[in-house]
């Protein structure tokens, strides 16, 4: 049944079901389902609490709900949210024990607990990371049912080696664009000064209510928005709650689909032990598992594809083709067969359309815009990409693979069309804090470099100067000595002069 949108000036009640009926709307007129997890669009369908988030999220702007609502489902599709559970992330991550559960604050919501001290800058590993972190809000968002959580990002005992300025980063942006009404605080204990500088850039990015939310706070400090009980320690509190990562064993339960112990606590009975995940399907990650780069985008584990989001078209000349190029490179130990289709054929004309690419290689694929045409905001290219026994099949028996795979089976990413310098994504504020934190981050890893070599500098002074001293003192007993057992006339001499 769909509900008829009322006028403005709209309760939230009413704002809520408008913002439902309006995404679904456009969804119907657009077919673009596959944007989306269905999973998600069913709580669209049926949840009104959540709905009504984005409604409070965005204070009562139904439009900024709306694209809101579209901005959140498309990431949590894009960046396979669903795949991120205990089975599919490193026991490594859990065993540092850098980032977890821990109590709750003073207004009841749950507490994820970041010790910054443990954590090491490593490119490598940042989507893993984010995964993580990821995994524990999804598991807070469960616990509490829509609720708020609070964020304790513990910087004590760390040093510039642990501090992750895109991680402060990625966190803002999760409670500010993709989980809607769902942060209460973000405490961030004993910040360095070193990087003060950085929380002006981000300050600067952030809208003024959101900027409230963020507190640098001490050990006294902390204790307006966490009660001493509820906190450990080395934070000022009394808390001696010790967190216990899961095991192997907690692991081998998940991909076998039994209930794994998600979050042990000692000396805790009351912990968060009761909270529960989604196991992989069948202990297989999914090929729609896509991890998204400024660069490329890796689907399934097994193609990379380059760009990673939007295809840039020039502006037409008369009676001129208008080429772009699709890098795609195989990242999987078996043979890739790609194919790509578009949803406007009468404006592009795509060269190969299918194919096969070995191991370790790569091919480009030629994307035209024909004359006369223009790239439409609703313009898009899927790339898809299979593993196969046979790399020597051809391209009628590769289109009857195609036809009789199951959709399970195969790895996709749409890619839009744009114009350059057109509707293109533009260097919005939030790129321009990509820029700041990466010249920051550059600048504290020299400064880093500098203080070690300062310390080792100082320490080779101190070495020398203990040297010196103790080459002195060890010439003036050698004198004294000298004097006292060789020289007989010397201390009669003393004595009869002063006594």
């Amino acid at each position: 049944m769909v509900v008829p949108v009322d006028s403005p000036g709209s309760t939230d009640q009413e704002l809520y079901i408008q913002l439902r009926n309006t995404f679904l709307e456009n969804l119907n007129s657009n077919g673009n389902y596959d944007d989306y997890e269905e999973s998600d669009l069913d709580r669209i369908r049926n949840d009104d609490k959540y709905c009504n988030r984005f409604i409070l999220h965005k204070k009562g702007v139904l439009e900024d709900a709306l694209e809101m609502v579209d901005e959140a489902l498309r990431w949590r599709k894009s960046f396979g949210v669903k795949d991120v559970t205990l089975a599919a992330l490193p026991l490594e991550f859990f065993q540092a024990k850098a980032v977890f559960p821990f109590n709750k604050d003073k207004e009841g919501n749950p507490i994820i607990m970041i010790l910054v001290r443990y954590h090491k800058k490593a490119p490598e590993f940042a989507k893993e990371l984010r995964r993580f972190v990821i995994y524990w809000v999804e598991l807070m968002e469960e616990q509490t049912k829509g609720g708020r959580m609070t964020v304790v990002m513990s910087c004590a005992g760390a040093g510039l080696s642990n501090l992750d300025l895109d991680l402060i980063k990625f966190l803002i942006t999760l409670f500010r664009s993709y989980y809607p009404d769902s942060l209460a605080h973000i405490l961030i204990f004993e910040m360095p000064w070193i990087l003060q500088p950085a929380w002006k850039i981000i300050k600067a990015w952030l809208p003024e209510d959101f900027v409230d939310k963020i507190k640098f706070v001490t050990k006294v400090s902390i204790q307006e928005y966490v009660t001493a009980d509820n906190l450990p320690v080395d934070m000022g509190g009394t808390n001696t709650t010790e967190y216990i990562p899961p095991t192997q064993e907690d692991i081998n339960n998940a991909i076998n689909g039994t209930e794994p112990k998600r979050v042990h606590f000692s000396h805790n009975p009351e912990s968060l032990s009761d909270i529960k995940g989604v196991a992989k399907e069948n202990g297989v990650t999914k090929p729609s598992q896509v991890v998204i780069t400024d660069d490329y985008t890796v689907i399934g584990g097994i193609l990379k594809i380059s760009p990673a989001t939007h295809l840039l078209f020039n502006n037409q000349s008369e009676d001129e083709t208008n080429d772009v190029v699709i890098k795609l490179s195989n990242v999987s130990e078996k043979s890739i067969s790609f194919k790509v289709k578009t949803n406007n054929i009468e404006s592009y004309r795509v060269k190969p359309s299918l194919g096969v690419i070995q191991p370790g290689s790569s091919i480009e694929i030629t994307v035209i815009l024909l004359p006369d045409y223009q790239p439409l905001p609703s313009d898009k290219f899927l790339i898809m990409g299979m593993e196969i026994s046979d790399p020597t099949l051809s391209t009628p028996a590769l289109n009857t693979l195609w036809k009789s795979t199951s959709s399970n089976m195969i790895a996709d990413h749409k890619l839009k069309c744009a114009l350059k310098n057109g509707d293109e994504p533009s260097a919005t504020a939030e790129s321009e804090l990509e820029k700041s934190l990466k010249n920051l981050n550059l600048i504290l890893t020299n400064l880093e470099n500098r203080i070690q070599t300062l310390d080792a500098k100082q320490t080779s002074i101190l070495f020398r100067q203990t040297i010196s001293l103790c080459l002195t003192v060890f010439l003036i007993t050698m004198f004294l000595g000298h004097l006292f057992f060789h020289t007989d006339s010397f201390w009669p001499s003393v004595f009869e002069k002063y006594f």
